[in-house]
């Protein structure tokens, strides 16, 4: 069925939801249905059900249902934990171009999960994601760059990862670009900025960063 054909339909039901499934692409609805099921909407959770209808997108070639597939073996939901299939599946959609993927690929590599560590490839795959602007890639970046992980140490660098995943809410982000500001890491310090992040990080449950506000008022910063 065409999308005009499906447009007609539409306008005679007057229901969203004939459109969808008359023209979402069939690996779409099949990753839609394993969603229910992994996240128990409107159903109960049902791992192995999920695994079914991700398994079908992912011959279809869906970015997604590899990345749900790989969260599955990497953690033994509805399959037997097998770490090496996470790894495939976080590869497959890693070069699919999935932010989400290319920075779990990268935790991967970073702990040694699956594969050996290697901290040039863990950066390579943070960076790849950052580039999208994944919130917490960009801040596990901007943590390479402030301790030399897998890249040339920049401090510079640092703040300015940390500082685009802390404007996206991302707390350890928020917390280490507060450090930074109140040491003059890469940046000015500046103990202002320092507070304002530091209580952001906070607001968010950040018990270092509670931590480090009370030292500050204590000692009248």
């Amino acid at each position: 069925m065409n999308r005009r054909v499906a447009k007609i339909l539409f306008a005679l039901s007057g229901c969203a939801t004939v459109f969808l499934l008359l023209y979402e692409p069939k690996d779409e609805r099949l990753v839609s249905e394993g969603e229910k099921y992994m996240f128990g909407e409107n159903t109960a959770v049902d791992y192995q059900k999920a695994m079914e209808y991700f398994g079908r997108a992912a011959e279809m070639g869906n970015a997604e249902a590899y990345f749900y597939m790989a969260g599955c073996w990497l953690h033994g939901c509805g399959v037997e934990r097998d770490t090496l299939r996470a790894v495939e599946y976080y590869r497959r959609a890693a070069e699919s171009g999935l932010p989400d993927a290319q920075y779990h690929l990268g935790l991967l590599y970073q702990y040694g999960i699956g594969l050996e560590e290697d901290a040039v490839e863990a950066a390579g795959w943070f960076r790849k994601a950052a580039d999208e602007l994944f919130p917490e890639a960009q801040a596990q970046l901007g943590t390479c760059y402030e301790t030399g992980y897998g890249v040339g140490q920049d401090y510079g660098k640092a703040v300015r990862y940390y500082r685009y995943a802390a404007r996206q809410g991302v707390p350890r982000a928020q917390y280490n670009l507060a450090n930074c500001y109140l040491n003059g890491t890469g940046v000015r310090q500046n103990v202002r900025m320092a507070v304002k992040y530091y209580h952001r990080a906070a607001r968010q449950g950040m018990f270092e960063a509670k931590d480090v506000l009370e030292y500050l008022s204590d000692n009248g910063l």
